[in-house]
């Protein structure tokens, strides 16, 4: 399997978005995604709570990294990678305070107020310094972000097909769920 970089993780991530959907406007596009950023920590966080096996923790992480992406993508700010150092630990705190603060900057546009983009650019970091020491911790390797964009790769591609997500495909499995 070849390596892939942050950037060009987040650059498939953008052209397999679908977020053209998600309203014209700009501050409902920051609120989706600060409100996608916190529901996969959640998610996260439950996988870490119910003692579920190694495979679906870096899936998780992987849907942090995508919505860490997004919001990268959406404002123009960038989180440091490659990110060093830090505790082994699985990181379920930090990344949950981590995509807090990244969602209490993007209300700031919902209130007409200005982004504070120090404020944004610290706590992305924080949410990528999160998410790297998760994945070295769950993979056991250096790299193990390779692991986690492998997994969000292939968990919407099973889902949606390589074109990527869709409001349609997505509210067609909401149906078959139902069922």
């Amino acid at each position: 399997m070849t390596t892939m970089t942050w950037d060009e993780f987040r650059e498939q991530a953008v052209t397999r978005a679908g977020l053209h959907a998600i309203g014209g406007d700009p501050t409902a596009r920051l609120a989706y995604l600060a409100l996608g950023l916190c529901g996969e920590a959640g998610e996260y966080a439950r996988a870490i709570g119910d003692g579920l096996r190694d495979e679906p923790r870096p899936s998780e992480l992987g849907d942090v990294a995508w919505y860490l992406a997004m919001i990268e993508h959406a404002t123009g700010e960038r989180a440091p990678w490659p990110v060093a150092g830090g505790p082994s630990s699985p990181c379920v705190v930090g990344v949950m305070m981590a995509a807090c603060a990244v969602a209490e900057c993007l209300k700031r546009p919902m209130q007409g107020r200005d982004l504070p983009t120090d404020r944004l650019r610290a706590a992305l970091a924080d949410v990528a310094a999160s998410v790297a020491l998760a994945a070295r911790f769950w993979t056991g390797s250096a790299d193990g972000m390779h692991a986690v964009y492998a997994a969000n790769i292939a968990k919407t591609k099973a889902r949606f097909g390589d074109g990527g997500f869709t409001v349609a495909q997505a509210r067609a499995l909401d149906a078959e769920a139902k069922r």
